[in-house]
C-alpha cells in the first residue's frame, strides 16, 4: 500500500495539495508503484500535449509511456528501490528532466 507520506508527496501542486480528496482516498487503497506509474503517465500526458500543440488522448499516452519509459520506470522501481525516492527524483530519473511545478513557472502576462 501507500504511504501517507507518497499520498501527501503525489497531490503537490494539485486541487487538493493541502486537504483530502477524492484523489488521495482512492490512491490510499492503491500499491504505490502503480499510482506513481499511473502520475507519470499523467505528467507525459501533458508534456507531450503541450509540446505536441494538441492534446493527446489518456490511452495514447499511456501506450507512449510504456513503449518509451515503461522498461526504465519498472527497472528503476524494482531494482533501486525507487520507494525511497522523492517522486521529483523518480521524475528526474524517468524523463532525464527535472520536474517543474507550476508555482516555479513565470507568470504569463
Amino acid at each position: 500500500m501507500i504511504s501517507l507520506e507518497r499520498i501527501e508527496e503525489l497531490g503537490k501542486d494539485s486541487a487538493c495539495d493541502s486537504e483530502w480528496c477524492f484523489f488521495k482516498e482512492l490512491v490510499s487503497h492503491m500499491g504505490e508503484r502503480n499510482v506513481i506509474q499511473a502520475r507519470l503517465i499523467m505528467e507525459y500526458r501533458f508534456m507531450e500535449s503541450r509540446r505536441l500543440g494538441v492534446k493527446i488522448e489518456p490511452k495514447r499516452a499511456e501506450e507512449e509511456f510504456i513503449a518509451k519509459f515503461g522498461a526504465k520506470y519498472g527497472e528503476l522501481y524494482d531494482k533501486n528501490n525507487a520507494s525511497s525516492l522523492s517522486y521529483d527524483e523518480i521524475f528526474l530519473r524517468v524523463f532525464n528532466a527535472p520536474k517543474v511545478y507550476e508555482e516555479s513557472l513565470p507568470l504569463s502576462k
